[in-house]
């Protein structure tokens, strides 16, 4: 490197500020290693981000520039943005430990009839794998036969889902299950057969419809609220329109979706009605006009799809819906704690 005074052209004064950047950049490295050691010293998040520490280093830096004829301007903005970049590594290496120190999870009882041959309980467990990328909380999860629900049991978890493939060994051990759920604001999730029962269960406890039944478990029912379609099943993948207003809209961030479908039976149009003006509300429809959700929104997350988001484990995806699911269940938990 040439001292200022024995530069002879621009090639030399290229060179020397080559030699002055390696040392900046070396320095910064080193300074890295001091930021990263102090983070051992400092006790909590608040105090990482101590902004009137922030505030001292950026005007000690000022009288340093002004001390050595440099821009206080260049200075000060040099340094605000290379404190802001340490704050944020030491908040994120704060909150690796924290994380490692105390992982998050949470306990979700899955009401079905397990059955390995079902595609739809295979995913489910795939699907609570995939979204730990997008939550970071490990999903602990348990199976409860439908003729051993139990609400005493029910009362240990932060979620409840309710599972595909029907009929169910007991339906009232479903039903009973959705009402804890509904009426305690535990967060709840019902695809395919799960949100077909979701709907019997709040029409016949809370709109009095108590002849409300399912085809598929008595096909003379007075009120069959869900019925076989002319075909034999639905096709796989669907559109699906959401309701503009709607926390399933929200969630997806979309009005237009396409998902996956398994099931032969369809909410009846003629019974569609009943839960106009109610709590529980539909949410989406696909080109027939037939519904495909329903939803509660004062409940912190209940939500019942007739699609199956947990389907987006077959290619590896994690879903929203899940995931939201997810977070909402250890939103929850803390909040028991709290209490």
């Amino acid at each position: 490197m040439f001292e200022i005074k024995d530069c002879k052209n621009m090639e030399d004064i290229r060179k020397s500020i080559e030699v002055l950047d390696d040392e900046i950049v070396q320095l910064l490295a080193k300074r890295s290693l001091y930021v990263k050691e102090s983070a051992k010293f400092k006790k909590s998040l608040q105090e990482i981000k101590n902004a009137n520490r922030v505030k001292e280093v950026l005007e000690s830096k000022k009288e340093l520039a002004i001390k050595y004829g440099v821009s206080s301007t260049l200075i000060h903005d040099l340094y605000k943005i290379m404190l802001t970049h340490f704050l944020k590594e030491e908040q994120e290496q704060e909150e690796f430990e924290n994380q490692k120190n105390n992982p998050k999870t949470v306990k979700i009882a899955i009401i079905g009839d397990y059955n390995e041959k079902v595609t739809a309980h295979i995913c489910i467990s795939q699907a609570f794998s995939l979204s730990y990328n997008k939550t970071q909380i490990d999903v602990d999860f348990s199976w409860i036969d439908t003729r051993r629900v139990n609400i005493k049991h029910l009362k240990k978890f932060d979620a409840i889902w309710c599972a595909p493939s029907s009929p169910y060994k007991s339906m009232q051990g479903v039903l009973n299950a959705i009402n804890f759920a509904r009426t305690n604001n535990v967060p709840f999730l019902g695809t395919c057969a799960g949100y077909q029962y979701t709907a019997i269960e709040f029409a016949r406890n809370e709109l009095d419809y108590i002849n409300a039944e399912h085809q598929e478990v008595n096909k003379d029912a007075s009120m069959p609220l869900f019925t076989l379609l002319p075909s034999i099943t639905e096709e796989r993948e669907v559109d699906v329109f959401l309701y503009k207003n709607s926390l399933l809209k929200k969630i997806y961030n979309k009005q237009h979706i396409k998902e996956e479908f398994e099931g032969n039976y369809v909410l009846n149009s003629k019974y569609a009605h009943i839960f106009n003006n109610s709590a529980m509300t539909l949410v989406a429809m696909n080109k027939n006009k037939e519904a495909k959700a329903l939803e509660i929104k004062e409940n912190r997350f209940f939500i019942a799809t007739a699609f199956q988001p947990e389907r987006s484990a077959l290619i590896g995806k994690s879903h929203c819906l899940i995931e939201h699911f997810i977070n909402c269940a250890y939103e929850y938990k803390l909040l028991n704690k709290q209490s």
